[in-house]
């Protein structure tokens, strides 16, 4: 195709050339003439449509169910500067964007993770309106129609010979209506974290407008701004860069631009790019990442060989293409081993990369040209090449939210066969009638309706989860997740029945989970959850160690055990108990509460000898250690009936740590046993102060009144401990 007219649209238009002489396609006779056509009108009609379109096709996750779901916790709900609102500000722009979720900063993936200006709107929406579903969803419907709006105007701008007043023969148009309803935006739109998307998308074409603009009108009002809205553009999303490329294409097939206005126009973006950059290495402390990932969670690649990783990566392209065709299933998750690595004797590894090789022959061969379909298949590339997993480690196989701006060039290629290319083919030029809108018609209404439909799967994290653990069967991280919500419901549930079906999905899905990788450190820790939940404590207990000896030092496994332990030793189950602290003490020689417990369950198995040993050993170790004392107090007075020895030991406990409810609970009883009563009740008392809840220290003091012939006291404190209990189940 010829380069196209840089002139202003009129108010109508009349075409006078035909399909040849607008694209270059060759067809055997000319297009009729047609009746003077109100182009202008047609444009307000077509633009307040799609605007329209862009609202209503996503206008369901506005709904009252709808809430917040994946990676929202890590940008909005559970990130302190985030709900810092603007105090948290100064905290968003300095630090990578997991550090208000983790606390600190962490390297989990290659190259960090900067990109606070939708962190920034995150925080100020927190500011007025709280944590509020509704209006992050509101914002990125609202952003995503702004996107289309300018991407409108831009195609329309520049495809101004094959812009019509007729719908379905206007590319600009039908590429713009293909790009709305198209199914693989739903990650991106429907889900609020996606925003980083839409704002990179929306800086970048304002970018792109601006340039064309100065290139049009030569005004310095459109340089100025340009350097502000690229800037922005980075700041949302590191994948603006691209853009650079994209303007310099967008000059060459359609503009008349000279080597002066290149540098005109590149000056404030390299400002701009130089800027972010300055930013990004002050908040991370680096431009590319220095640490090496080690977890296939956050690198798939990490463990194969270079041929290995081109050819995976190549049939991931495979499957891109497969979606952008055929969006169907859609799924969040493409983590390992969802995509199993593969090798260049796959088919279907060559047979992907043969078709991307002819792809870019014919984007070659289009240069000199400048057909549309060499600007469409350039501009895919150009836009997909930062997050192929090509370029830099994007730290999964793939991600459906990845063909956000590049399905842009796939769209464009689409409606130019529509529109230009299958009217050709009917012989001696006679019109396709009805064909080519029934066939769009058709085509935008099977997108619209999986995309609408898709958008409630983004409820929640229990849908999205749950729903696609059904497509992500092999991947690790679907089921985990998966499981974990079952779990989570199951927990909730006032229903036996439901319970026991939730938590055998929930165990059906994590030990998928650990079929596929067992080190996922979660899948150990949630399946223990399961048992614990059923009261299953040996199973519990087996889960929780097998945790630990992958990763000794994983927090929850560490506390649910010590929680396995205690119960079972609660429930009589002693050795369970000692089996399980010993473990404990193994993992953690350190803790010193571990041994405590251990004397405690040696005690109470009839083995104090044991017991008192440990606890000797401790003290000579740490003489200050008032626990050590307050449990050699409590075993002498319990096991041994040596009840001023257990006084002796349980004071000196008590001065060196006056707030511990154990030692105050022992001294009570002690003094109790005693008879001195006014001693007990005052230690009761002090404990009570701590724990006021406590089912035991309530019966302990209705005890003491008790033996005190205080029948009305002690009954009250019965009454109390026996609610206490109450609330307790």
């Amino acid at each position: 195709m010829n380069n196209l007219t840089d002139k202003p649209l009129k108010r109508t238009y009349t075409p006078k050339t035909n399909l040849r002489q607008a694209t270059g396609v060759k067809t055997k006779a000319p297009v009729p003439e047609t009746k003077p056509v109100d182009l202008a009108k047609s444009n307000r009609n077509q633009l307040f449509f799609l605007l329209f379109f862009s609202v209503l096709i996503y206008a369901n996750t506005l709904w009252p169910t709808f809430r917040y779901a994946l990676d929202d916790a890590l940008m909005i709900t559970d990130n302190s500067y985030t709900k810092k609102g603007i105090s948290g500000l100064k905290d968003i722009m300095t630090h990578d964007a997991f550090t208000g979720f983790f606390g600190v900063q962490k390297k989990l993936v290659a190259g960090g993770r900067y990109r606070p200006l939708s962190q920034v709107m995150f925080a100020l929406e927190y500011q007025f309106f709280g944590l509020s579903p509704f209006i992050g969803h509101l914002m990125n419907i609202l952003l995503y129609a702004c996107c289309i709006w300018i991407l409108f105007l831009i195609l329309k701008k520049l495809l101004i010979k094959l812009h019509h007043a007729q719908w379905y023969r206007s590319l600009p148009f039908i590429a713009t209506l293909l790009f709305i309803c198209h199914p693989l935006h739903t990650e991106v739109v429907a889900n609020i974290k996606g925003r980083d998307e839409i704002l990179s998308l929306l800086g970048s074409l304002l970018t792109l407008h601006l340039a064309i603009l100065y290139i049009e009108k030569r005004k310095i009002i459109h340089l100025l701004l340009m350097m502000p809205v690229f800037f922005l553009a980075l700041l949302a999303k590191e994948n603006a860069i691209t853009f650079l490329g994209v303007i310099i294409l967008v000059f060459y097939f359609f503009k008349k631009v000279n080597l002066k206005d290149y540098l005109v126009v590149f000056a404030p973006l390299l400002a701009a790019t130089a800027g972010y950059l300055v930013l990004r290495n002050n908040a991370l402390g680096y431009l590319v990442s220095p640490v090496k990932i080690v977890e296939i969670l956050n690198d798939p690649y990490v463990n194969s060989s270079l041929a290995e990783k081109l050819a995976t990566n190549t049939l991931t392209w495979g499957i891109y293409l497969k979606l952008l065709l055929f969006p169907h299933p859609l799924t969040h998750d493409y983590y390992p081993w969802q995509i199993s690595l593969t090798n260049w004797g796959n088919p279907l590894v060559l047979l992907t990369f043969a078709f991307y090789l002819g792809l870019l022959v014919v984007a070659i061969k289009g240069l000199k040209k400048k057909t549309i379909l060499s600007f469409s298949i350039l501009f895919f590339f150009i836009t997909f090449s930062i997050s192929s997993n090509l370029v830099f480690n994007i730290g999964t196989f793939m991600n459906e939210r990845f063909m956000f701006i590049p399905l842009l060039g796939f769209t464009l290629a689409l409606a130019y066969f529509i529109t230009q290319k299958l009217p050709s083919w009917f012989s001696g030029g006679a019109k396709p009638g009805s064909l080519i809108p029934t066939l769009l018609i058709v085509l935008c209404l099977a997108y619209s309706v999986k995309t609408f439909s898709r958008n409630f799967t983004w409820q929640d994290d229990f849908t999205l989860f749950t729903t696609d653990v059904k497509t992500s069967v092999n991947s690790a991280k679907c089921n985990v997740s998966a499981g974990g919500m079952y779990l989570v419901k199951a927990e909730k549930s006032k229903s036996d029945a439901e319970k026991t079906d939730l938590l055998n999905k929930a165990e059906a899905n994590l030990r998928k989970a650990i079929e596929i990788y067992s080190g996922n450190s979660s899948a150990w820790v949630l399946l223990g959850n399961v048992y614990l939940e059923r009261k299953d404590y040996t199973n519990a207990s087996d889960f929780y160690i097998n945790c630990l000896k992958i990763f000794s030092t994983q927090t929850e496994a560490t506390q649910k055990l010590k929680l396995v332990a205690v119960t079972a030793g609660d429930d009589g189950n002693y050795e369970l108990g000692i089996k399980d602290i010993k473990f404990l003490i193994s993992c953690q020689p350190h803790i010193l509460d571990n041994y405590i417990q251990l004397a405690d369950m040696y005690s109470k198995t009839n083995r104090a000898e044991p017991a008192m040993a440990m606890l000797d050993s401790i003290i000579v170790k740490n003489p200050e250690f008032p626990d050590a004392y307050s449990k050699k107090g409590e075993i002498f007075g319990r096991v041994y009936q040596d009840i001023d020895k257990a006084l002796e030991l349980l004071s000196k406990a008590y001065k060196m740590d006056a707030k511990n409810t154990s030692t105050l609970e022992n001294l009570g009883i002690c003094y109790g046993i005693k008879r001195d009563f006014k001693q007990s009740l005052d230690f009761f008392n002090k404990a009570l102060a701590i724990s006021p809840e406590s089912p035991r220290l309530l019966s302990n003091m209705a005890s003491s009144y008790n033996m005190m012939g205080d029948k009305a006291k002690a009954e009250e404190y019965m009454k109390r401990s026996a609610e206490a209990k109450a609330k307790e189940k």
